[in-house]
């Protein structure tokens, strides 16, 4: 089978994670997929998967046309069996396509898209859509009136042979609290969150260490700000990571993890202690209590409480005390 998967970008982010993922387990059972997207640090991990990588600029709206005409010549020369699409403009490309040249198209909703009439109308959702969470499911129902019977909820997968239960931390290591997320606006308030309450956190709980790991249009201002509150610590309290290739060494270096969606399940795999704090949401420490309720939301914490600096603080605290307890993968 012959599997064309296209998306805006292969950067630092959930949906790149997936991406990886599911190329890397179709290659592994002989199948040929090809992905395009406009690049990106995550994109040279495709070859070394057994994937092709066709760069277009598919996060550039004005790039469209270009895109288009690329794409007809790419399914001109080889036959493709499925279009899987994984954003909003790739996926109006891949209903084009699709119709032309008479090829299954699959989409995969991975967050809930803004909602504008425009939007509405540029959207389209496959012969199948896929949904990796079931409030995501109800929202594509409801909001794009899709057919139940049409939408299949996924749950993202986690590869559990790259993350397993890690050693914890000796308090001698000392205390780092870890991030890593897609650093574009949609998505790194959680991080921004981090270092406006890191002086805090170093007057109640001494010297400690922030990392945040990713990359997106947003870097440059939070290094702008990680600056500043360093230099008014007088240390390195926060570190910019850039991407993280190798993301179990990562929770292994880590005390707590602060995050949502996939890396909130690989730091649970990896047994750090983990606040689910994102854009869509805050629910707050993950614990069996908590379990059911960041499930429904496939971690995202969608249609939890806001997220303020006080909350934060002080369940990191709180968590750091071992006054609430995370979950255990070890039982």
């Amino acid at each position: 089978m012959n599997v064309l998967m296209l998306t805006d970008r292969m950067d630092v982010g959930g949906a790149e994670t997936h991406i990886l993922t599911l190329a890397g387990a179709l290659c592994r059972r002989g199948h040929s997929v090809t992905v395009c997207s406009s690049g990106g640090a995550a994109a040279d991990e495709l070859s070394s998967l057994g994937a092709a990588h066709v760069t277009l600029p598919l996060a550039s709206r004005l790039g469209l046309p270009r895109c288009y005409i690329s794409l007809c010549r790419l399914l001109g020369h080889k036959r493709f069996d499925i279009i899987h699409s994984h954003a909003r403009m790739p996926a109006l490309l891949g209903s084009v396509l699709s119709a032309r040249f008479s090829v299954s198209h699959v989409v995969t909703a991975h967050a809930r898209f803004p909602l504008s009439p425009l939007r509405r109308r540029l959207s389209r959702w496959g012969d199948r859509t896929i949904a990796v969470g079931q409030d995501l499911k109800q929202y594509l129902t409801v909001c794009y009136s899709l057919p139940p019977e049409n939408v299949t909820v996924i749950p993202n997968g986690i590869d559990v042979d790259r993350f397993t239960a890690l050693p914890s931390r000796s308090p001698r290591e000392g205390i780092r609290i870890g991030t890593i997320s897609r650093l574009d606006r949609d998505c790194s308030s959680a991080a921004f969150l981090l270092c406006s309450i890191a002086p805090r956190l170093v007057s109640r709980l001494g010297r400690i260490e922030i990392l945040i790991g990713g990359g997106g249009d947003m870097l440059p201002a939070l290094c702008r700000v990680a600056s500043d509150v360093n230099k008014s610590l007088g240390f390195e309290c926060i570190r910019l990571l850039g991407r993280i290739s190798d993301v179990p060494s990562f929770m292994g270096r880590c005390s707590i993890l602060v995050g949502v969606s996939r890396v909130a399940i690989e730091a649970v795999l990896c047994s750090r202690p983990v606040v689910l704090c994102g854009n869509e949401g805050y629910l707050g420490p993950l614990t069996p209590q908590t379990f059911s309720r960041a499930l429904s939301s496939n971690f995202c914490a969608r249609g939890c409480g806001r997220m303020t600096p006080d909350t934060l603080f002080s369940d990191i605290c709180r968590i750091l005390s071992d006054g609430d307890t995370p979950i255990n993968t070890e039982k």
